[in-house]
């Protein structure tokens, strides 16, 4: 009975610190989950019942968690709006997903993904299909089963910092050449901030795929050099050098230059090099469990080491 006294505190502290190690298997299932529900175009079923399960989970491991409902209008000549007049007009309900751990803190830092998914393959090789709607498991739904995966894992962890989690909606509505129709959610968030504000931010997207190589995205490093190098290095100290490059890399249009006009900081985390991009073969066979875990690790790193 004494040895097996001896033997309990030792079975709980490995069984809390496996908990507490970011997982990139766990995200990869909730990953497959998250894409079960097809593709999560807003205005369908599959989006309003992937958006509920996305709360649900969120909450789970968030001290707070809740939509934020904005309306959002499309042009008449939108291939949306021909389908469904509804979004003319009045528009549509569309919501962002937040969660906050350690709402009392008043430092906080944005962790944020976008969970829409594109509602035409415009890029798919196969012109018979460009109508149909994108799954979208890389672009975003794997950043955001990574960043489900951190909450479970960030909730258990003394920061003395706050994290928002956000999962922006109508990010990827847009027609190519009309930047105004993209980044719906984002740009609602950004306007709409609420005190105490984040003091800097990460956005992932596409970057859960195999073959992983982020470089420096630039409107990052023009608005965020420091976060940047917080970032790169923790990548480096983990020894993923190789992924996370130190190189300059493209300027894009993403939901982090919208919270950058706004005034907070932020880092694009993008792999932009991704040909599956916009097609029908954006499924979870292309997302790769290891390069989540490097994500979820880096991302976890650059915190404990920077606050």
């Amino acid at each position: 009975m004494s040895r097996l006294l001896r033997i309990l505190p030792l079975l709980l502290f490995v069984s809390q610190s496996s908990a507490m190690e970011f997982s990139g298997e766990r995200a990869y299932e909730l990953l497959e989950e998250m894409c079960a529900f097809g593709p999560r175009v807003p205005g369908t079923q599959a989006w309003q019942d992937c958006g509920q399960w996305l709360h649900d989970e969120l909450a789970r491991h968030c001290d707070e968690a809740w939509t934020q409902s904005f309306r959002a209008t499309l042009p008449a000549d939108h291939p949306c709006s021909i389908a469904d007049t509804a979004w003319t007009g009045a528009g549509k309900q569309l919501f962002n997903i937040v969660g906050r751990i350690a709402p009392w803190e008043d430092r906080r830092l944005l962790l944020a993904a976008h969970w829409d998914s594109r509602p035409f393959c415009d890029h798919d090789p196969d012109t018979l299909h460009r109508s149909d709607p994108v799954l979208g498991a890389n672009d975003a739904a794997g950043s955001v089963t990574v960043l489900l995966e951190l909450a479970r894992v960030l909730k258990q962890e003394d920061l003395h910092i706050g994290i928002d989690i956000v999962f922006f909606d109508g990010e990827d509505l847009g027609r190519e050449g009309h930047l105004e129709e993209y980044l719906l959610g984002s740009r609602y968030y950004a306007d709409h901030l609420q005190e105490p504000r984040p003091e800097q931010g990460i956005l992932l997207d596409m970057c859960t795929e195999s073959d992983l190589r982020i470089p420096l995205e630039a409107y990052s490093l023009r608005a965020a050099p420091r976060l940047c190098n917080q970032i790169w290095s923790a990548a480096e100290e983990l020894g993923y050098g190789s992924t996370f490059v130190r190189e300059s890399g493209l300027a894009i249009y993403d939901d982090h230059t919208q919270l950058i006009a706004a005034g907070v900081p932020m880092v694009d985390i993008i792999d932009f090099d991704f040909p599956e991009w916009h097609t029908r073969r954006d499924t979870p066979e292309v997302c790769d469990p290891h390069s989540m875990q490097i994500i979820g690790d880096t991302v976890i790193h650059t915190i404990l080491t920077s606050y």
